[in-house]
C-alpha cells in the first residue's frame, strides 16, 4: 500500500479525478427543474484526499503528506481562477471547509491532553503521536484554513463585480410606484441598462396572462432593475445552500452583497444629478425597502445596516428645503451622512422641483455648515471588502467521518487506484473498530523498520540514572568549575569605570523623577 501511494500514477490520479477533471453535482436536472445533490456527493472530494492523507500519516509519511496537501491546495485554486465559475468555487469552498473540519477532528482524536472529547475514540494499546506527526497535523490545518479563507475571498470579489454592476439599475433607476414616475436618470425598465439586459438575454420578465374565454395570451413585462438584483441575489443564496455551504459562509456572502448594492448606490446617487428629485428619492426608498424585506426572509438581517447610508440619501431628497431650520432638522436625521455628502447630493436637485422646492435660503444654511468640516469630510463610500469579509468562522465540531459508501462515490468508481486505497482505509477502520476484531494489517516494509529500530534500542540497554547524571556533570564541569578562584582579581579597571558611571546615570534619572507632582 505505501509503494501504491508513492506511485506517480497516484498522484496523478488524486490530481486529475479528485480536483482538476471533476465537475461539481449539477444544480438542475434532466427534466430542467432544480434539484439539490446529496451532501456526500458535494464533500466526497474532501473525505478521499483527506482519508489518503491519513493512511500516509499512520506510515509516517510526513514530509510525503505535506507535499501532497500543497500540491492539493495549488490545484484547486488553479482549477477554480481557470474555469472562473461561481458554483466552482462555492463547491471548493465547501469542500475546504470540510477538510479543515477532518483535520481538527484528526488533531483532537491523537493529542491525549483533549481529555474527555477523546477519551472514549482512544484505548490504552493506541500509540502517542510523535511531536513531528503532531507538527504536520497543525501545518495541515494552516494551510486548509489558508486555502478556505482564499476560496471564500474569490467567491466574493468574483460575485462583487457582478453585483455592482446590476446596483444602479436596481436601486436607482428602477421605478415601480406609478404614481412617483420621474423623467429623469432612466424610466421604470432600467434605462439603457435594462436595454443592454434585454440585448443579453437576461430573461425572466416574461408573464402569462388568461383572457375571459379561456384563451392563454403571454404578455411579456420587461424585468426591472430591482427584479434582476434580487434574482441574481436568490440565486447565488441557492448556490450556497444546495451545495450545504456552512451558515457562517452563506451569511458573509450574502452580507457582503448587500454592502456592495449599498455602498454603489449610494455613490451612484452621489454622482449622478440625474437622480436628485424629490420622486426619485421615494423610489429608491421604495427600492431600498424591498431589498430590505429580502434580507429579513432570507435570514441576513445583519446586512440590513449597510443599506440605511443610500436610504438616509433618497429621503434627504424627500424633506422640506426651505428655512436654515430644515436643514439642520436634515443634518439630524441623516446621521449616517455628513454635511458635506448632503450639500453635494443636492448639488444637481433642481430649486424649482414642483413636488419640493428648495430655496436659496436652505441653500446658504447648508453650505455654511458643510464648509465646517469641509477638509475631513468623505463624499463616496470605498467598495473595498469589509475587515471581516473573507474571514473563516470557527471549527467548533469536527466533521464526522463517511463511512465507505458515502466516500467511495460514484465519482471515485472511476478512479482505481484511489478507489483501491479508499477500500483498503475502510477496511482497516471497520477492522478496528469491530469488537473482539483483528488488529489491521501493517505493511512488511513498515513492520521491518520498526523491527530493525527496536533491535537497535536493545542493543544500547537501559543507561542506569546515577551514570546518566554524572555524565551531565561531567560535562558541565569541562566548561566551568564548580567552586570559586580567590586568586582572580575583583576591583579592576572595568568594575570602577561601570560602577562610576551607572551610579552617576542613576542618581540623575532619580533625582528628574523627584520634580513630578506624583514622585516615582
Amino acid at each position: 500500500m505505501v509503494r501504491m501511494i508513492e506511485d506517480p500514477d497516484t498522484l496523478e490520479e488524486i490530481r486529475d479525478g479528485l480536483i482538476l477533471d471533476l465537475n461539481p453535482p449539477p444544480l438542475v436536472g434532466e427534466d430542467g427543474n432544480p434539484t439539490i445533490p446529496d451532501r456526500g456527493d458535494v464533500v466526497f472530494p474532501a473525505h478521499a484526499i483527506w482519508c489518503i492523507c491519513e493512511m500516509m500519516l499512520r506510515s509516517d509519511m510526513l514530509l510525503e503528506t505535506q507535499n501532497l496537501v500543497a500540491i492539493v491546495i495549488n490545484d484547486i485554486m488553479t482549477c477554480v481562477k481557470e474555469r472562473k465559475e461561481t458554483a466552482l468555487g462555492v463547491f471548493w469552498l465547501v469542500n475546504a471547509h470540510e477538510m479543515v473540519n477532518l483535520v481538527t477532528g484528526h488533531y483532537q482524536s491523537i493529542m491525549p491532553a483533549q481529555g474527555a472529547r477523546t477519551a472514549a475514540k482512544k484505548t490504552a494499546a493506541a500509540p502517542a503521536p510523535s511531536r513531528a506527526e503532531t507538527n504536520v497535523v497543525r501545518k495541515l490545518y494552516a494551510d486548509m484554513q489558508d486555502l478556505e479563507t482564499r476560496l471564500l475571498g474569490w467567491v466574493v470579489e468574483r460575485e462583487q463585480r457582478t453585483v455592482a454592476g446590476l446596483s444602479v439599475a436596481g436601486v436607482l433607476e428602477t421605478q415601480d410606484l406609478p404614481g412617483l414616475r420621474s423623467s429623469r436618470g432612466g424610466g421604470a425598465g432600467g434605462g439603457l441598462f435594462g436595454v443592454a439586459a434585454a440585448a443579453l438575454g437576461w430573461g425572466g420578465g416574461a408573464a402569462t396572462a388568461t383572457g375571459t374565454a379561456g384563451a392563454d395570451t403571454t404578455a411579456v413585462v420587461a424585468e426591472t432593475g430591482l427584479q434582476r438584483l434580487k434574482r441574481h441575489l436568490g440565486g447565488l443564496d441557492g448556490v450556497l445552500r444546495a451545495y450545504h455551504a456552512c451558515e457562517e459562509h452563506r451569511a458573509e456572502v450574502l452580507v457582503e452583497m448587500v454592502r456592495v448594492v449599498g455602498v454603489t448606490a449610494f455613490n451612484g446617487i452621489m454622482t449622478k444629478r440625474a437622480f436628485a428629485d424629490f420622486r426619485r428619492g421615494c423610489q429608491v426608498q421604495y427600492n431600498v425597502t424591498q431589498l430590505e424585506e429580502w434580507c429579513v426572509k432570507h435570514r441576513v438581517k445583519d446586512a440590513v445596516p449597510y443599506l440605511q447610508r443610500v436610504m438616509q440619501a433618497a429621503k434627504v431628497l424627500t424633506l422640506n428645503k426651505m428655512t436654515p431650520a430644515d436643514a439642520d432638522a436634515m443634518l439630524e436625521l441623516a446621521s449616517f451622512l455628513n454635511p458635506n455628502q448632503v450639500r453635494r447630493l443636492l448639488a444637481g436637485y433642481q430649486p424649482n422641483d414642483p413636488d419640493s422646492p428648495m430655496r436659496s435660503e436652505f441653500s446658504a444654511a447648508l453650505n455654511y455648515r458643510a464648509l465646517a468640516t469641509q477638509a475631513t469630510d468623505a463624499v463616496l463610500v470605498s467598495l473595498e471588502p469589509r475587515g471581516s469579509a473573507g474571514s473563516v468562522p470557527p471549527h467548533p465540531v469536527p466533521a464526522a467521518v463517511m463511512d465507505a459508501a458515502t466516500v467511495l462515490a460514484p465519482g471515485v468508481r472511476g478512479l482505481p487506484r484511489v478507489h483501491a486505497l479508499l477500500q483498503h482505509a475502510a477496511a482497516a477502520t471497520a477492522a478496528a473498530a469491530g469488537a473482539g476484531a483483528d488488529p489491521p494489517k501493517v505493511d512488511p516494509e513498515v513492520a521491518a523498520e520498526k523491527a530493525e529500530l527496536e533491535k537497535e534500542v536493545a542493543e544500547l540497554g537501559d543507561i542506569p540514572e546515577a551514570e546518566y547524571l554524572d555524565e551531565i556533570y561531567d560535562i558541565i564541569d569541562s566548561v566551568v568549575s564548580r567552586t570559586d578562584d580567590p586568586t582572580l582579581a575583583a576591583l579592576t579597571l572595568r568594575t570602577w569605570i561601570l560602577g562610576i558611571f551607572f551610579g552617576f546615570l542613576y542618581a540623575l534619572v532619580n533625582t528628574l523623577f523627584t520634580f513630578r507632582t506624583n514622585q516615582i
